[in-house]
């Protein structure tokens, strides 16, 4: 297992700009598939033509966008979601895809597309988009409802745990969830009732209230990948520092995960 996430932490820091220059897409560390670099360069022209359109169309934070990052519209988005993980497109706004799908999923995910009217080109950027792994997808909407800050934490989240926290580093924020899973209502009582404070909560330019919070809290206890994600995003602050309280060493880990996550 450490040496495939040893061989995932390489073909990271190489980049997507710079993996798929060499036209080679890996799904797994036996495996290669070709990927055509005309295509590669209609995926380059696709997404910087779809992100000048949302700027101009005032949409914030495209600027913190990485390389292995893309925005997508909704239904392009959610065409490929569904055919990942779930069968609730329309409540996701953003997703890191690990792997490369398999070809039944490419077959699928074709048919999707020939349901839309797109022109060949974008057809063919967002093929090659589909078939690469280890990227970050965000519908469009992120970037004009103002919730990118913490969307995008989330998702690197996912993303840098899956390539760069060893796996004696993932068992110790696992055991350590799960202690606090135990005692999760107890843990609730730590979240202050923000009815009780005077005025508008504002936090990053969201307004927040106890039903956001207690969605939040819940989420958050999904499972141990999104616990950690859910702390990232910065909500639910209460929670985090418990979690020093619970295990330094987890807490030391989820700080330098926190610091890598964010824009």
């Amino acid at each position: 297992m450490e040496s495939r996430r040893n061989f995932l932490k390489s073909i990271a820091a190489i980049g997507l700009e710079s993996t798929l220059s060499g036209c080679v897409n890996y799904a797994h560390p036996e495996e290669k598939e070709r990927i055509d670099p005309a295509a590669v360069e209609l995926l380059r022209r696709y997404q910087t033509d779809y992100k000048n359109h949302l700027v101009e169309n005032h949409a914030k934070g495209i600027q913190y966008l990485q390389p292995y990052e893309f925005v997508l519209p909704r239904e392009i988005l959610e065409a490929m979601v569904i055919l990942h993980r779930t069968n609730h497109p329309e409540q996701v706004m953003g997703f890191y895809k690990k792997k490369s799908p398999n070809k039944s999923k490419k077959d699928k995910f074709e048919e999707k597309l020939d349901q839309l009217n797109l022109e060949l080109n974008e057809r063919i950027a967002l093929q090659a988009l589909f078939g690469f792994p280890q990227n970050i997808l965000y519908k469009e909407e992120v970037f004009f409802r103002g919730i990118h800050p913490f969307v995008i934490r989330h998702e690197r989240t996912h993303r840098y745990m899956h390539l760069f926290v060893s796996d004696a580093e993932h068992e110790i924020l696992k055991q350590t969830y799960h202690k606090m899973e135990k005692d999760k209502t107890q843990l609730q009582s730590r979240i202050p009732d923000l009815n009780q404070l005077d005025g508008l909560i504002v936090h990053e330019g969201i307004i927040l209230d106890n039903e956001l919070i207690s969605y939040k809290f819940k989420y958050a206890f999904t499972n141990y990948e999104e616990f950690y994600a859910s702390l990232v995003e910065g909500l639910l602050l209460g929670i985090e520092t418990t979690l020093k309280e619970y295990d330094p060493k987890a807490y030391s880990i989820f700080t330098k995960i926190r610091e890598a996550s964010q824009l």
